[in-house]
């Protein structure tokens, strides 16, 4: 059998060093090759050849080449392998669930791509909720489902939460399906009592934005009367952290970027990182996501930036609390079927009034719907624009060696042909991938 160089190899080396390091996208291998053997390592991913009549000392070498996917048979497309990967379900098969039982929020922050309309989620629309889980169970043969509670701010309507996650839950039980949920809350309605009421509904993970300091936190998130909410949230992730995995979201413009690192630098004073593994502090980007924070655009940063600034922030995590494992921290390369649930025809979001959406960042918008819960809405042409697209009729992408880790970034943003983001569809892993990967070297090693 001939064999040859997989398409998706990427050679790295550190510095000066001696050693490299070859990391291939399609299989997320990553392999330290020391320098008296770099030279075979070379040799046999430029060409063509076969293992018989081979030195053993090559041939193993080769056949640990193999067995990381750096080499492949000839006869294999390794393209084939990506697109079964991307027309496949999901395994084991899961139903993506987002739950939107409010728009309304008790924050107003400045930013935000939302209206807060005061509209919430009725009996009924929470009784087809459970009908439509009922049906993707018996159509789709559904092993596991997964419910993210979103909104405006969802622990507004606990009550409803926590009603229609009891029957959620006794489906699940009913079909033998595993089953988990997550929260987006902004933190200031978690309490002793709230955190036990979520902790008996299979909340596992909760996203809670402090943006920074107090007083960049204060300016970009206060009450909806204008006072501080920043004390509240750290009481609320204090009270959670002890039964969730927290990700604590840190939103950054230009001028709170630097600020979020001197939080970082203080970030002991606040005492919420005394379960360090619970808690896992990131950045992300304020931007102009939708019509309603267009006032964002001047304060931005530039995304063609934003990945460096990223892996600065992950950085300097990985050397304040070393003790935590780094992939839990950098955010290393992971192999993709799809670039988000959005294009999948496993997963769908519910507005409060029953309305569906492919995008939660879209829920604002009525005009963006594909229909409604209780109608075939698989077959609304907006919902099918977004299940039915297919990332191989991009030729830029379908050449590119950073595919199985992209599948070509935030659909949103390429459907979009306007405005910020136009340009900034794909994740720019080609700025990014060799020196997460070197990062990662470093702390592992």
């Amino acid at each position: 059998m001939t064999y040859t160089s997989s398409n998706y190899n990427f050679w790295i080396r550190l510095g000066e060093s001696d050693t490299s390091y070859l990391f291939n996208s399609l299989q997320g291998g990553l392999l330290r090759i020391p320098k008296k053997i770099k030279n075979i390592v070379e040799e046999l991913t430029s060409n063509c050849f076969e293992l018989n009549d081979m030195p053993v000392h090559i041939k193993n070498i080769a056949e640990l080449l193999i067995n990381g996917g750096f080499i492949i048979p000839e006869i294999i497309n390794e393209l084939d392998i990506i697109k079964k990967r991307f027309f496949s379900p999901p395994i084991p098969k899961t139903f993506y669930l987002t739950i939107v039982p409010t728009l309304n929020c008790n924050l107003r922050c400045r930013y935000c791509y939302q209206k807060h309309l005061d509209i919430s989620m009725s009996q009924e629309v929470c009784k087809t909720i459970i009908k439509e889980i009922e049906r993707r169970i018996k159509s789709q043969n559904i092993e596991e489902l997964k419910v993210e509670w979103y909104g405006g701010e969802p622990l507004l309507k606990l009550g409803l939460i926590k009603h229609l996650s009891r029957n959620i839950m006794n489906l699940v039980k009913k079909y033998n399906i595993s089953y988990e949920a997550s929260l987006v809350s902004n933190g200031t309605l978690l309490n002793s009592k709230t955190v036990k009421i979520l902790s008996k509904i299979c909340i596992k993970k909760i996203q809670i934005t402090l943006d920074g300091l107090p007083e960049i936190h204060n300016l970009n998130r206060p009450y909806m009367d204008g006072s501080p909410s920043f004390e509240d949230v750290i009481r609320g992730i204090k009270k959670a952290s002890k039964k969730f995995i927290i990700h604590l979201r840190i939103n950054v413009d230009r001028y709170s970027l630097k600020k979020a690192f001197e939080f970082l630098d203080n970030i002991e004073k606040y005492e919420i990182f005394k379960i360090k593994k619970n808690v896992r502090p990131y950045i992300a980007m304020i931007g102009p996501l939708t019509p309603n924070c267009l006032n964002t655009c001047k304060r931005a940063i530039d995304p063609k930036d934003w990945y460096f600034y990223v892996l600065k922030f992950q950085q300097e995590l990985c050397k304040k609390f070393s003790d935590i494992n780094p992939k839990e921290i950098l955010e290393y390369p992971k192999i993709l079927h799809k670039p988000c649930g959005a294009i999948s025809e496993w997963s769908v979001c519910v507005h409060p009034s029953g309305k569906v959406f492919n995008c939660g960042l879209e829920v604002d918008n009525l005009q963006l719907s594909g229909g409604f819960i209780w109608e075939p809405y698989w077959e609304h042409p907006i919902y099918k624009k977004w299940t039915k697209y297919n990332i191989f009729e991009n030729k830029k992408c379908v050449i590119c060696r950073y595919l199985p880790i992209c599948m070509g970034g935030c659909l949103k943003h390429t459907f979009n042909k306007e405005g910020f983001f136009k340009n900034n569809a794909c994740k720019h892993w080609y700025n990014y991938l060799e020196p997460t990967i070197e990062e990662f070297i470093k702390i592992v090693e």
